[in-house]
């Protein structure tokens, strides 16, 4: 692996916030060449991966000491962050990824900060480091005696809200569900720490995984035609093999789906017999939004992501046809599977996540979200220009080709399937067909 080294000059001022700047000073690394390109960019130059452009960061120690960290990567907007798990531990052993271009496609600049130093590294994704250490969840689980409770997962044990220290008796009161949780996510999400995880947990094997959601109050937008591969293999123009992008979509196609057709990991789909012959499978990320508004534009559109979770837009095509309107084929009880919970935004880069769906055993769709046509940024700009979105609206972004009416002949599902959707960072959701 590549490796350069930064260091970070010392804060400067007690009185108000200190600003740590990573300096300019020397960057070592193996097998190629670092330089200024001007207006704040530097450009990496790696023997055999290309060149990778990077924006200079800062990193914040508030009055509170809370850690937060100023970063911009190439082609995308500046960005501030909480470094999470750390509240309280001023900037100590966090971890930034940013996104650069190669000759060879995207790739990663990422740093672990310890002390005064940082140790960066060439990576070939932005996810890497979600198996390198334990990232928390949410989710919504049922205990004991049929109790439904919002909380944190973290490895194998699960942590009611209301057992997060330092939350006030008036916020264990309200939050009674996913739902409220999100409403207040921001103010929680300062107040959960290493201590958090200190205190006993519940374990897994104790409890039973709903979807994150079980019923949102706030609406499921979907969107369709999001991947170049998958217009190619749904849409009859199209049967030639030949695809341009002026050929795809121009604008996003949005649509709803029923908040009643959610189930979570595990939950059967249940096939509408009398109905429907033809119910396919679509794999997508999931985003959820935390915070209200409108006339959003793409710059502000992440600071409005709660986090990601799996979806599957299962759909049931012949209605879809008949109906003309996509809603109702895609909105039968248990057509919206899950979960298995929402992995922060803080945590994990929806932007490029490797999405990957099997059917029994049979690997079906592989894509990555890098490859929308429309990205999650875009996407809210274009939804809030008209409507205000709300505190845990859902966007499903789309799924990439292979589902089943692309095949020849076409491999919808049937009863006694079981369809597993994996999505790099987030973790993976199986459901039988019923």
């Amino acid at each position: 692996m590549m490796a350069f080294a930064w260091t970070l000059q010392a804060a400067a001022a007690h009185a108000g916030p200190s600003l740590m700047h990573l300096q300019e000073g020397p960057r070592k690394f193996a097998g190629g060449t670092e330089s200024s390109i001007g207006s704040g960019v530097r450009r990496v130059s790696l023997t055999g991966t290309g060149e990778v452009n990077y924006v200079e960061r800062r990193r914040i120690d508030d009055r509170e000491g809370n850690c937060k960290l100023t970063y911009q990567a190439t082609g995308s907007t500046i960005q501030t962050r909480p470094l999470i798990l750390r509240p309280n531990n001023p900037c100590e052993n966090f971890r930034l990824e940013t996104v650069g271009r190669s000759a060879k496609g995207p790739r990663v600049i990422s740093g672990r900060a310890k002390s005064s130093s940082i140790i960066m590294a060439a990576q070939s994704s932005t996810n890497d480091h979600v198996h390198d250490r334990e990232c928390f969840k949410l989710a919504t689980v049922e205990l004991a005696q049929g109790v439904i409770s919002a909380g944190l997962i973290r490895g194998e044990f699960f942590w009611p809200v209301q057992q997060i220290i330092g939350i006030s008796d008036e916020e264990r009161t309200r939050i009674r569900d996913m739902n409220d949780l999100i409403h207040s996510w921001d103010v929680i999400a300062n107040k959960i720490s290493p201590k958090t995880f200190e205190s006993k947990g519940i374990p897994l094997s104790q409890v039973k995984l709903l979807a994150p959601i079980p019923r949102p109050t706030g609406t499921i937008m979907c969107v369709g035609k999001n991947y170049l591969d998958h217009v190619k293999e749904v849409d009859t123009k199209f049967s030639s093999g030949k695809i341009t992008a002026p050929d795809a979509p121009q604008y996003p196609i949005i649509f709803t789906k029923a908040p009643q057709s959610v189930i979570g990991h595990g939950a059967p789909i249940r096939y509408p017999h009398g109905a429907s012959s033809q119910v396919d499978y679509e794999a997508e990320l999931g985003v959820i939004i935390k915070t209200a508004g409108q006339g959003i534009k793409k710059a502000d559109a992440m600071r409005h992501v709660l986090g990601y979770t799996i979806i599957n837009d299962v759909t049931a095509r012949d209605m879809q046809k008949n109906h003309q309107q996509w809603f109702l084929g895609k909105s039968c009880d248990t057509f919206c599977p899950m979960g298995p919970w929402i992995v922060p935004a803080t945590e994990v880069d929806g932007l490029n996540l490797k999405i990957e769906c099997w059917i029994n055993d049979e690997l079906r769709q592989s894509g990555r979200t890098s490859q929308m046509l429309f990205g999650i940024p875009e996407l809210i700009e274009v939804i809030s220009s008209t409507i205000t979105i709300q505190p845990g609206d859902i966007i499903a972004t789309g799924t990439p080709a292979g589902v089943g009416s692309g095949f020849v002949p076409p491999k919808h599902l049937k009863p006694g399937d079981r369809v597993r959707i994996r999505i790099e960072g987030i973790g993976e959701m199986t459901n039988p067909v019923e």
